[in-house]
């Protein structure tokens, strides 16, 4: 049915009054007579919604608009939502951390070897910077076993990793053996540290052993090349009369 022959059925029910030059209007109910069994249902319906049902069967409303649908209900609100903040306040030292990247993922080869994993192990995998003094200090990626933290969160890396294996976890580290070298930065780390891509960067790989033995952390540091002073201590002779090696001074900081 058309609008048009909807029109028309509802002026011939004298629902609707049609005035030349001036439009269609609703007119006034009157008191209904008893119905007949003649008297088609639908007049027992009041004006305004006979209009609305014969126009609805002609897919329009009243304002000759196509028909109202359901509305459709609102999508449920996201059940986790991303931190407010991906850092912490600074702590008396003025050390903190920002969180980039925090995951659960399959190790590669040279992650697996490093952490001594076994095949089909998970690892967390985590990108963050380094903050000292509210300046970017350090950009560190680093895997620790999954089965060895399995409580591990994001939140305890806006810490220092050492902190949370020693005060929360209460394991014991034993030592940390490292690899250093200097080489330039790669974009992201250049846009992490907010330097040039021209200036070089110290680049820091270690595995953390616990004092059993066990390897609970493998990472790689990049510090500012500019922000770590190296001190070298070179003896000729050790205490029993041969020549020792030069040790290496790297600079304390929270890890």
């Amino acid at each position: 049915m058309t609008v048009r022959q909807a029109l028309k059925v509802l002026t011939d029910q004298q629902v609707i009054a049609s005035i030349q030059g001036s439009g269609r209007y609703v007119r006034q109910p009157q008191a209904a007579p008893l119905l007949s069994p003649a008297v088609p249902q639908t007049l027992a319906v009041p004006h305004a919604q006979k209009l609305q049902a014969v126009a609805e069967s002609a897919g329009e409303n009243v304002a000759g608009t196509p028909a109202e649908q359901t509305p459709e209900p609102e999508a449920p609100l996201e059940r986790e939502r991303a931190p407010e903040s991906r850092t912490v306040p600074p702590s008396p030292s003025g050390i903190y951390y920002e969180v980039l990247d925090f995951a659960v993922v399959q190790p590669d080869e040279t992650v697996r070897t490093a952490l001594r994993l076994k095949s089909g192990e998970r690892v967390y995998h985590v990108r963050r910077r380094q903050f000292i003094r509210q300046r970017p200090a350090a950009f560190d990626e680093l895997w620790m076993p999954l089965a060895l933290f399995p409580d591990l969160s994001y939140a305890a890396m806006q810490s220092s990793t050492y902190d949370y294996v020693e005060q929360v976890k209460h394991g014991v580290i034993d030592r940390s053996e490292q690899e250093l070298r200097a080489r330039m930065p790669s974009v992201e780390v250049a846009q992490a540290l907010g330097i040039d891509r021209q200036q070089p960067v110290l680049e820091q790989r270690t595995v953390g052993f616990l004092q059993d033995g066990t390897v609970f952390e493998y990472s790689c540091r990049v510090t500012r090349g500019d922000d770590v002073p190296l001190t070298w201590v070179t003896y000729r002779h050790d205490q029993a009369g041969g020549v020792s090696s030069p040790a290496c001074g790297w600079p304390s900081s929270s890890r």
